[in-house]
């Protein structure tokens, strides 16, 4: 009788789950969807950004700055689900493994990513995630369509290449 009750008690633990890996995240908890849907992207809080169209050759690289989870060995976003994907990312940072500090940014399917951008003097500023993450601020956009039609003059220092270019849609 005693043997009965230990076997039916053990096989229900282990038929209603109680058994979990240590460090995994299950997305399919009743929580993660109910949290997906009740997101909110308009009035989350951020700095909103786009993931940048790339040229075909760089399209198999996707956005390796980019990961789901803020661990540096975690894959990389895929350039097919993403180009094109709006996103605003939080100024404050969190730690990941080996206390590297990464960027949260919440997309506009209510996915939460990271970046570990490039630090400067053991910070790193926001601006930099444009510069090396494969994205553009929406800001930066608005300020460039402002300069259509303007002239604009650049300064090269003395010693740099005068090979830089300026793209435009007007060769001349």
């Amino acid at each position: 009788m005693k043997q009965t009750l230990f076997t039916v008690f053990l096989a229900s633990v282990i038929m209603t789950g109680c058994v979990t890996t240590q460090g995994v995240r299950s997305t399919n908890n009743v929580a993660d969807i109910k949290a997906a849907k009740d997101c909110n992207f308009s009035t989350a809080q951020g700095k909103e950004f786009v993931f940048r169209k790339q040229s075909p050759s760089l399209q198999k690289y996707g956005y390796q700055a980019w990961k789901r989870a803020p661990d540096i060995s975690g894959s990389k976003l895929s350039y097919k689900d993403y180009a094109g994907k709006h996103g605003k990312v939080k100024t404050e940072t969190v730690s990941g493994k080996y206390r590297s500090k990464w960027f949260v940014a919440l997309t506009d399917t209510c996915e939460t990513i990271y970046t570990s951008a490039r630090a400067r003097n053991g910070q790193k500023p926001i601006g930099d995630l444009e510069k090396f993450t494969g994205i553009y601020f929406t800001e930066s956009i608005k300020k460039a369509k402002s300069l259509i039609g303007q002239d604009i003059w650049t300064n090269v220092p003395f010693g740099a290449k005068k090979s830089r270019v300026l793209f435009t849609s007007d060769p001349t």
